[in-house]
């Protein structure tokens, strides 16, 4: 089967069939060569862009968290200008991005890239992602809207675990947006932020 890639743009191909797999499989159970073959090209093809399926997940977990630091921070930017409006709009933002984007988002915390010494780019992209939420909470300490007798990296560390708890069991399907399933507990974002707002207000 002749390839409809040209070099350029067959690692995105890869990256995007990687996403699609995993988003599909809820698992990162699959090789190179079955990507490969799943775009038309030869095994050989794909490893010429990337060495193996760690090196492959890595760069999807780094281009994952570019993409969840954007969308972040175009919610902050279309909020309110209090760091609570603010924050509840980033982490609506959070949770949004997970459920759309995933395959990308079951990679960006894979136990397989937890050396993040062997990804700088990994490290610098999630760290980035973080300090902007770590940002935000030292604003709003910063103007007496939140609490200010913790850390602020140690408040953006709770609301990120809590969003992404929220995130992984929605994806997971351990809970239910709206009940009716009935057999899952169910489950409002609305009302998880407003817990999680309230909670680190002044």
């Amino acid at each position: 089967m002749k390839s409809a890639f040209h070099h350029g743009d067959l690692a995105d191909g890869l990256l995007q069939a990687a996403s699609s797999l995993i988003a599909e499989r809820a698992s990162s159970e699959f090789s190179l060569r079955e990507l490969a073959l799943s775009l038309g090209v030869s095994h050989a093809a794909a490893y010429r862009h990337f060495r193996d399926k760690r090196a492959l997940l890595g760069e999807l977990a780094t281009r994952g968290f570019i993409a969840l630091d954007e969308a972040l921070a175009t919610a902050a930017n279309g909020a309110g200008p209090t760091a609570p409006e603010r924050l509840t709009a980033m982490t609506l933002a959070y949770i949004d991005f997970a459920c759309a984007n995933a395959g990308a988002y079951r990679i960006l915390f894979h136990p397989d890239l937890c050396e993040r010494g062997d990804f700088p780019a990994l490290t610098q992209a999630a760290m980035a992602a973080f300090a902007r939420l770590e940002q935000e909470v030292a604003a709003g300490q910063a103007t007496g809207s939140l609490k200010a007798e913790l850390p602020a990296a140690i408040i953006a560390s709770a609301l990120w675990s809590a969003v992404h708890g929220y995130a992984t069991l929605f994806l997971d399907r351990q809970i239910d947006h709206d009940g009716a399933a009935g057999d899952r507990p169910p489950a409002d974002k609305t009302v998880l932020i407003k817990l999680l707002i309230d909670s680190v207000r002044r």
